[in-house]
């Protein structure tokens, strides 16, 4: 990837691994979940808390379990201080961002928020390798552990309409909903 390097596509590549950052994916969920709470979606708030805590319980923790120094086939753009693998941001972005766009788009557009959610992820994947911090092994495995996440704890299946407060405190009360 190094052959394609240009001023332009450094400077947009950085802006692209920039979106899987913690300073955008935290604000981000913290923004989802109050737009969750302010619709009165509960389980909103338990899709976007289990993504950001599994990207924190899987991504430092294999990082110095493994212990893989970053690649040095070509010269790095960005520098980069814990180990290599897993990639991190590939693996945030994978893990928060569909929570996020699931929570703000909802059932009605779900194929339009998993097909910007799909380009982001690739997007911010292919930006780690091109900015050559990682080796292609670190993007896929994070990758492939936040799919096996997902596969087990997708919500997309689960109308929204059913975690409603005012349905749960009716439950709670007694009464039929």
């Amino acid at each position: 990837m190094s052959r394609w390097r240009s001023d332009n596509l450094n400077e947009f590549m950085g802006y692209i691994t920039c979106l899987s950052s913690v300073k955008v994916l935290v604000p981000a969920t913290l923004l989802a979940g109050l737009y969750g709470i302010r619709k009165g979606e509960i389980y909103s708030l338990q899709i976007l808390t289990s993504s950001l805590v599994a990207w924190g319980l899987l991504n430092f923790p294999l990082k110095y379990l493994f212990g893989r120094i970053r690649p040095d086939v070509v010269p790095a753009l960005t520098l980069e201080a814990s180990p290599s693998f897993p990639s991190g941001h590939t693996l945030g972005i994978a893990l928060v961002l569909p929570a996020v766009v699931f929570v703000l788009t909802g059932q009605r557009h779900r194929k339009v928020g998993a097909l910007f959610t799909g380009v982001v992820i690739l997007l911010v994947s292919i930006s780690r390798l091109y900015l050559g911090v990682h080796w292609p092994s670190d993007v896929l495995a994070s990758l492939l552990a936040a799919s096996v996440y997902w596969h087990f704890t997708a919500p997309f299946d689960k109308p929204f309409a059913s975690y409603r407060i005012g349905d749960i405190r009716a439950v709670i009360k007694g009464s039929n909903v």
